[in-house]
């Protein structure tokens, strides 16, 4: 076993040393990121050991305190409580995190070498200690026990670390359960898409649940039926555990906390055994690319798009069906507009618990020109990097007979048809929810966003080609980001040209746009598709100047 660990140990500082290495074909900025991903969590480890080590001072003068000052005794615990009940919630973000971004440990290809199944599911295991947040949190706890018996309660320091330990154990098995289950999960490529989604879903409206149950979470505060139902069923927490086996420890009623050491031991003993049948069935199940076969379809003739030639127009859907069927687009197109309807939901009850003045803006105004900007500036996430995202694709288009303009302007206008499907969806669930203003508001809005996206699409293009990269649009993470610069420039960029289209629309801020708002966001448009003309033919030529290296960074990876 020990020769086996010493492999494992060697292998991660191999893989570490060779990202130093120079590597044929790369270029010194591709060296630099990945030079750059390797410093990255050296740099993270010296910032959390600091943090650790206050922590550990803190905890230990707490458990101290917690001896010699009885009256101060119920804030020191709930303190702690509160922070390992931040970290429990912490083990289940993280892995639900690393799951969307594809970061989760492929233990399971080792299963091909001579080495025990236990052994490996130990490992995955025993990996969670590397969690920056155990990390950080976790020497606080050890040196509170410290504390307490350096105050006197060596009985109540000894229960509490046995409990600890056993915390640690339950949390790190509680990662495993859901490290297996997330890859199970996403075996299935369409399967973990619609998981994906449907979690950053979840995780984008979780922030709005306090607002929505703010009054009524108040209202059980004062009359102290909050405590009596979160009585009811945090006593499951394993940080609840801990900090109960604690207090009766404190309290003198040693066997009471033996009691719920020997429960803490238990539920370990019940995760275990979750766990490794659910790694069980981990190696034992094949990875599917999709979740069932379309070669009986007959492929489908979309429309021509008025404008546009007719390979234009299937540059176009072709961009437009490559986004939408990766989570990112998917996201755009449906997570980011009901975010923002529930925000022109939840404004209101902001700034009534803040005790803000009335805004003097109109409420359809600013929802309807704030959602048309957001909804624009969430596009530099594919168009920043349009190019490089077709990956082997790229290449056909190139073999095609299709001209460097055609490309440009279709990848326009598919890019263009995921931002108007977004904002119409927007609109339609937001409007309802503000009282109704000026009927020119929303077309006014919709045409300076369309005047800003006329000039937007082909610096985009341009941007794109000078700074491609390769990714992936089904993975969250960094293999699915374009590059930070190019992402930046876009950003600022599309706010800039949105900036004087809407504000020559929106006339008076209290009652909205009138006629000649409407007219002056049609003048706009008109314009921005007038210089549009010129932007894209030099976006087609920055391409045809970049087409090799496109390609080269389409491979690169």
């Amino acid at each position: 076993m020990i020769r086996i660990l010493a492999a494992f140990a060697w292998l991660r500082w191999r893989l570490t040393a060779n990202a130093f290495r120079r590597r044929g074909g790369r270029d010194l900025l591709s060296r630099a990121a990945r030079v750059g991903e390797v410093i990255v969590p050296f740099i993270l480890a010296l910032v959390i050991l600091p943090s650790a080590f206050g922590l550990g001072l803190l905890g230990a003068f707490g458990g101290w305190a917690a001896v010699h000052a009885p009256d101060h005794r119920e804030g020191i615990l709930l303190t702690a409580r509160l922070i390992l009940g931040a970290l429990t919630a912490m083990v289940f973000i993280g892995q639900l995190v690393r799951a969307m971004v594809g970061a989760h440990s492929e233990s399971t290809r080792f299963s091909l070498l001579p080495i025990p199944a236990r052994l490996l599911h130990a490992s995955m295991v025993a990996s969670g200690l590397a969690d920056p947040w155990i990390c950080l949190v976790y020497p606080g706890v050890v040196l509170f026990c410290a504390g307490l018996a350096a105050g006197g309660a060596v009985v109540a320091a000894g229960l509490t670390l046995v409990a600890a330990l056993l915390l640690l154990s339950i949390l790190l098995l509680i990662g495993s359960c859901l490290e297996c289950l997330l890859q199970l999960l996403f075996r299935n490529r369409r399967r973990g898409e619609w998981v994906t989604l449907i979690a950053t879903a979840v995780l984008a409206f979780a922030g709005f649940i306090p607002m929505f149950l703010g009054d009524r979470l108040e209202g059980a505060e004062k009359s102290g039926a909050g405590a009596v139902q979160a009585a009811r069923w945090l006593w499951m927490v394993p940080s609840e555990l801990w900090g109960a086996t604690l207090a009766e420890a404190l309290a003198g009623r040693t066997a009471t906390a033996v009691a719920r050491v020997t429960g803490m031991l238990g539920t370990g003993a019940v995760l275990y055994l979750i766990s490794w049948s659910l790694y069980g069935r981990l190696l034992a199940s094949p990875a599917v690319s999709s979740g069932r076969s379309s070669n009986h379809k007959r492929p489908r003739e979309l429309p021509r798009l008025p404008g546009l030639s007719e390979a234009a127009s299937a540059v176009a859907w072709t961009q437009f069906r490559t986004i939408v069927r990766t989570v990112s687009g998917k996201s755009l197109l449906i997570v980011g507009p009901l975010t923002f309807a529930l925000l022109v939901l939840v404004a209101p009850r902001m700034l009534h618990r803040t005790h803000s003045p009335a805004l003097t803006v109109d409420p359809q105004l600013l929802a309807a020109f704030a959602g048309v900007l957001f909804s624009l500036i969430s596009l530099p996430r594919v168009s920043a990097n349009q190019f490089a995202l077709d990956r082997s694709g790229l290449t056909l288009q190139y073999l095609a007979p299709l001209s460097d303009r055609e490309i440009v302007k279709g990848k326009a206008a598919g890019i263009g048809i995921l931002w108007l499907g977004s904002v119409l969806l927007y609109l339609v669930l937001a409007l309802p929810l503000v009282p109704l203003g000026s009927p020119w508001t929303v077309p006014a809005a919709v045409l300076a966003g369309l005047a800003a996206y006329l000039v937007f699409a082909p610096v985009a293009a341009i941007l794109a080609a000078l700074l491609p990269k390769p990714a992936d649009l089904s993975k969250l993470g960094a293999g699915g980001k374009p590059h930070p610069l190019a992402v930046f420039a876009a950003t600022l960029l599309a706010v800039a040209f949105f900036a004087a289209p809407a504000m020559l629309a929106m006339g008076d801020f209290q009652s909205g746009p009138t006629v000649n708002g409407f007219f002056l966001a049609l003048l706009c448009a008109g314009l921005a598709a007038g210089l549009s003309i010129p932007l894209t033919r030099m976006a087609a030529e920055v391409l045809a100047s970049r087409r090799e290296a496109i390609l080269l960074a389409t491979r690169d990876r």
